[in-house]
């Protein structure tokens, strides 16, 4: 049975993991049936794709190579009995993936396990057949990590910025210093016909002074002189109007 902290999507993986073991006429779900179930929740799911598959991706990995690296190791076996097919029983590295997964969220500091938590089992079980697939792609620990704590820092100011946005207190002020503070790389338009890139290097009351890479000196840039203020938050770019968000009086 899977535990409840579960979320629906590492269900469904599971779900699929079932199915997968099904079609080859396993009489028991390992890894690789994991894998697989990870693989077609990442091509196939009509909500869009998850974060293991995306972090797969953001490291190169195409999802249908691992499905075909996997069915070049495993084999279909005869057709099992009715009553086996019903439920199959996890073999022991299955259930030690799901263990790590519990115990990553966990060290991540989750309140549930994700398709993402999944995935890092299935690396740290290291003897299975998905284990052997995933380092064949040169997918690490420390590679699938590093994606989601980059990840987790994106959404942590994704949420923050549009919380800020409901409660109608998003200004330029506000918005340009927590960029400071992340460091993070926007594009400042401003003037109607000019725009700058690089960081914020410092917000004053009246201007921001932006630090270019490709210069020692920052561009100082008058807030009310600023049009809109870009921001790339994973594959999609955020754009602030200050038609839509205007400078606050007197910060």
């Amino acid at each position: 049975m899977v535990p409840a902290r579960f979320t629906e999507r590492a269900r469904q993986i599971i779900n699929y993991a079932h199915e997968e073991a099904l079609k080859l006429n396993h009489n028991q779900l390992d890894t690789e049936h994991l894998l697989l179930g990870l693989v077609r929740e990442g091509l196939c799911d009509s909500r869009g794709i998850g974060i293991a598959a995306k972090a797969l991706q953001n490291l190169g990995v195409r999802l249908d190579s691992l499905e075909t690296e996997v069915k070049k190791m495993v084999k279909k076996s005869l057709p099992l009995p009715d009553n086996t097919r019903r439920q199959l029983l996890f073999t022991r590295a299955a259930n030690q993936v799901l263990q790590f997964s519990m115990e990553e969220a966990q060290r991540l500091e989750y309140d549930h396990v994700g398709t993402e938590h999944i995935l890092l089992g299935l690396i740290r079980e290291k003897n299975g057949i998905a284990a052997r697939v995933l380092a064949n792609a040169n997918v690490t620990l420390e590679k699938v990590r590093g994606i989601l704590k980059s990840s987790a820092k994106e959404g942590d100011k994704k949420s923050k910025i549009e919380m800020k946005e409901s409660k109608g207190e998003l200004t330029f002020e506000w918005l340009l210093s927590s960029l400071r503070r992340d460091k993070t790389e926007v594009t400042i338009s401003f003037d109607k016909e000019h725009q700058c890139h690089g960081t914020i290097h410092r917000v004053g009351k009246d201007v921001v002074i932006l630090k270019r890479k490709e210069e020692d000196t920052g561009v100082i840039i008058p807030i009310s002189a600023i049009r809109c203020v870009e921001i790339p938050a994973g594959s999609e770019t955020r754009i602030f109007s200050a038609g839509v968000s205007p400078p606050s009086p007197g910060t």
